[in-house]
């Protein structure tokens, strides 16, 4: 018997597929996008090494630049407190994606959830930070679980139409 797909895996397949369609070079989980070489931080009594690094859900490359780097955030129904920690998780995804966009010529960050509460509260954040990107290059979306091919539609509706990707 075949094991049921998650959302977030299921939307994570759904975006490559488009991507390649597209004719866009598509990775899931990209090998992180290294921004800093090491450098150095105090633990304690001694100074540490350290790379700061993003690692994107899906991400669709045209050549050397970054053509849209995807973040994809399930949140479980049945447990309504899972939202703080996956907003807190989410905004620190978007702060390293807009590292990204200025360090990696990343153009386009999208934001793509199943919970409203958590789509709200993470474009409240993005207006309340007032970070230089995020009105024209951010793009985010609701999708609750539904078909795999409602999915798919909904999906590239928004890639393809309203956002131009």
């Amino acid at each position: 018997m075949p094991k049921k797909i998650s959302w977030h895996e299921m939307v994570k397949e759904i975006l490559k597929e488009i991507g390649k369609n597209r004719g866009y070079d598509v990775s899931e989980s990209e090998k992180e996008m290294m921004f800093a070489k090491k450098f150095a931080i105090y633990e304690g009594d001694k100074r540490a090494k350290h790379t700061l690094s993003y690692k994107p859900d899906v991400v669709w490359k045209e050549g050397h630049r970054y053509r849209a780097v995807f973040e994809v955030e399930y949140v479980n129904p049945n447990r309504i407190t899972q939202t703080t920690t996956k907003r807190k998780y989410a905004i620190g995804s978007l702060m390293l994606a807009y590292l990204a966009m200025i360090n990696k010529s990343v153009n386009s960050l999208v934001f793509i959830t199943n919970s409203e509460n958590l789509c709200s509260e993470i474009a409240l954040y993005l207006k309340l930070a007032e970070i230089e990107y995020s009105e024209e290059n951010t793009f985010w979306a609701v999708l609750p679980v539904i078909t795999r091919s409602s999915l798919k539609k909904n999906l590239e509706d928004y890639t393809i139409n309203k956002w131009k990707l």
